[in-house]
């Protein structure tokens, strides 16, 4: 499974605990990468992530923001090849390519 994100101006998602692998790589502008329990991670346009370990996520714009719930935000999306969260502005704008690997049973 794979997608392209695009977001602009302040947005934070969080997300569950997952059971595979997530790999993302950011295509323009930069995120925070927030782990359960971890530090915050920038990464900046080119920055790529694996995310292993199963605990929940934040992905933001920027520090201190409230999450919303990001897989109700995929779920709504009109496309679930190119989903957007919605902005609250247009400063900055963030694309990033993500995808996911299920272990073989």
């Amino acid at each position: 499974m794979a997608g392209r994100d695009q977001a602009g101006g302040e947005w934070a998602l969080r997300f569950p605990a997952y059971q595979h692998v997530k790999i993302g790589a950011l295509l323009s502008g930069s995120c925070l990468l927030t782990p359960d329990g971890g530090p915050a991670l920038r990464l900046s346009e080119g920055g790529c992530s694996l995310l292993v370990g199963g605990r929940p996520y934040e992905v933001s714009s920027g520090p201190g923001l409230e999450p919303r719930d990001g897989q109700a935000v995929y779920r709504s999306a009109p496309s679930r090849r190119n989903r957007t969260p919605r902005p609250t502005s247009d400063r900055e704008r963030s694309g990033a390519a993500a995808g996911l690997c299920r272990p073989a049973r």
